[in-house]
């Protein structure tokens, strides 16, 4: 398996598929960093992810992903 290094961004990280994606990519490849970009609308829940928040590879913003400047400060 390719080991993934750098930052990812994941868009919806907060719902059920993405949170488990964000888990898996920190626990099995050390040298990535998540941003997390999610709108928290009503598939998104903050409780998903709550005990990464001090998780010094892992970055919530909380923007709509059509929001173009938000998405190039992510």
């Amino acid at each position: 398996m390719t080991e993934l290094t750098g930052t990812i961004l994941v868009t919806g990280g907060m719902g059920f598929i993405g949170s488990n994606f964000v888990r898996y990519v920190l626990r099995e490849h050390p040298a990535a960093r998540i941003v997390n970009l999610d709108m928290l609308t009503y598939a998104g829940n903050p409780r998903n992810l709550a005990d990464l928040a001090e998780e010094p590879r892992y970055i919530f913003v909380q923007a709509d992903v059509r929001d173009g400047e938000a998405l190039g400060k992510a």
